[in-house]
């Protein structure tokens, strides 16, 4: 059972970290086409504040760790993020006027640690190992009866008991 609750916990966890790569790409997609459809004019334009307050509102999100801007000669327009140093995967798309490229944005959202899908999936864990234990005590209350059971007849010994001795008499006789 112990074993039985690892596996299970271990693919809790990878089920976990995959269904959360498949949601950021995603995320990370729509997100990424959402900033250069904001983008573009200001692009176009090289304005620079109103880039910065568009990565402002980008980088409120607590999963994104940074956003970068760039020209089309890849020159930094505007840059930001809480968390540059922590590690994300990584989502690039150009900016397109007229089938000419404009300039570039980069969106890196957070993955997150084996530590903290834990930390998240703590409840489940728990109630998991509550059903092992609980199966664990099933399997003691029945089985302790059987195995008694089977032991039993090993510890009785068998006992002589005398037959009852039939004696035998004799036929009666008539007298005719």
């Amino acid at each position: 059972l112990v074993t039985s609750f690892a596996i299970h916990a271990v693919l809790m966890i990878q089920g976990t970290e995959h269904q959360l790569a498949v949601t950021r790409a995603a995320q990370g997609e729509l997100m990424t086409g959402q900033l250069v459809a904001d983008s573009l004019s200001s692009v176009v334009a090289a304005d620079t504040v109103g880039l910065a307050l568009l990565t402002r509102r980008y980088t409120e999100r607590a999963d994104v760790a940074s956003v970068r801007i760039l020209n089309a000669t890849g020159q930094v327009l505007a840059s930001g993020g809480t968390a540059a140093t922590r590690g994300g995967q990584l989502f690039q798309q150009a900016v397109m006027l007229d089938q000419r490229k404009v300039g570039q944005v980069e969106i890196s959202l957070i993955e997150p640690t084996r530590g903290e899908i834990i930390h998240y999936q703590w409840l489940p864990l728990l109630l998991s190992a509550l059903l092992h234990a609980l199966l664990w005590l099933l399997y003691r209350v029945l089985a302790r009866p059987l195995r008694s059971a089977q032991l039993a007849p090993a510890s009785i010994t068998p006992v002589a008991v005398p037959l009852h001795s039939v004696t035998p008499t004799a036929p009666a006789t008539t007298s005719e």
